[in-house]
């Protein structure tokens, strides 16, 4: 049996935003119940050509690995076994949602930081944010786009990607249940902009806070055993390459009114962190010459 690798690729991330739109701003009456079990079917037959084989399914996710391991060279990457991905490939959303989720969230974000916010405030002053330091460490990580290389040659694009994932962390809570079968749940978002733990300017973008080290209330990847697996090495690399070749050829960046005022709440503010805040999403991009 042949899988077509391309197609789950492709076609996957738009029925897993599908899915999640329609289970998050729904009301669960039966109409819509359905709506969302029909959503979850079309997820379920794409997959369905890659799991009704286990030999198959680790073909694909192998194939995967392959292109992870060729382009990220210096990011670890593990082999796959059936053991390994015995858990995984029972929902192949575990695998497929963190990644998505995580990655759009983040290099969007950065870019309007850097590229949209300086427009949006005519006394914007940030000293934080050196513009040539930038693009010359744009152009060091693109000639060899690795880990090496964005942690030693090119800090402060680490440091952006690290102030993105703080003030606009992917995943906003974090829950767990107990030993006694109780919910917990952590508000990472908070925590990430608690003046307490990050001082007073704790709602400003400012990339150099992560020069010195790592703040231990830093959990946009949640923590311990639990924590991502690609926090460390894949996930900002992968971050730093979109983030980099957008700030390579894009000029300028010029937002739509309706989009200014969903996104754009106050000058001394973040940006809006949820998906309403992207319903009518209008962008022009110039080119550099």
């Amino acid at each position: 049996m042949n899988v077509n690798v391309d197609k789950v690729i492709n076609i996957a991330p738009g029925i897993i935003n599908d899915l999640w739109l329609k289970s998050k701003e729904l009301n669960h009456t039966k109409e819509n119940i359905e709506k969302i079990m029909k959503t979850k079917s079309k997820l379920k037959n794409l997959f369905r050509s890659v799991t009704s084989e286990a030999s198959e399914t680790l073909n694909v996710i192998k194939k995967i690995s392959e292109i992870a391991r060729k382009h990220f060279p210096n990011v670890f990457c593990s082999e796959a076994t059936n053991n390994s991905l015995a858990d995984d490939l029972e929902s192949p959303l575990n695998v497929l949602i963190p990644a998505y989720e995580t990655m759009w969230r983040v290099v969007l974000y950065s870019i309007l930081e850097i590229k949209v916010r300086p427009s949006l405030k005519k006394d914007y002053d940030n000293k934080e944010l050196n513009f040539k330091e930038i693009d010359d460490a744009v152009k060091t990580f693109l000639k060899k786009p690795n880990h090496s290389t964005l942690k030693n040659d090119s800090s402060i694009l680490w440091c952006i990607i690290q102030e993105t994932l703080r003030l606009y962390p992917p995943t906003r809570h974090i829950h767990r249940v107990d030993e006694k079968n109780n919910t917990v749940t952590i508000d990472v978002e908070k925590i990430h902009r608690d003046p307490e733990n990050w001082g007073e300017d704790a709602n400003f973008f400012k990339p150099k806070r992560f020069f010195n080290k790592m703040n231990k209330a830093y959990i946009p990847f949640s923590y311990g055993k639990l924590k991502c697996v690609a926090a460390d090495k894949f996930a900002p690399t992968l971050a730093a390459i979109l983030i980099s070749a957008i700030l390579d050829r894009v000029d300028d960046i010029i937002l739509g009114q309706k989009t200014k005022e969903s996104l754009f709440q106050k000058a001394n503010l973040p940006f809006e962190n949820n998906r309403r805040a992207f319903d009518k999403f209008e962008v022009t991009l110039t080119r550099k010459s």
